[in-house]
């Protein structure tokens, strides 16, 4: 997801980086869960 934020700020102006943005919230929260829970990390891992 950084590499999206990065491209964003660099390559577009604000209305399209806003629209960009909205797109992507529910991903970037999404990946954001799954990256930082703790208890969620533990259990996916006892599958793996």
């Amino acid at each position: 997801m950084a590499c999206v934020h990065r491209w964003t700020n660099r390559c577009l102006g604000e209305d399209a980086r806003k629209k960009i943005e909205d797109s992507v919230r529910g991903a970037h929260e999404a990946f954001t869960f799954l990256c930082k829970d703790r208890t969620f990390q533990k259990e996916f891992l006892s599958h793996a």
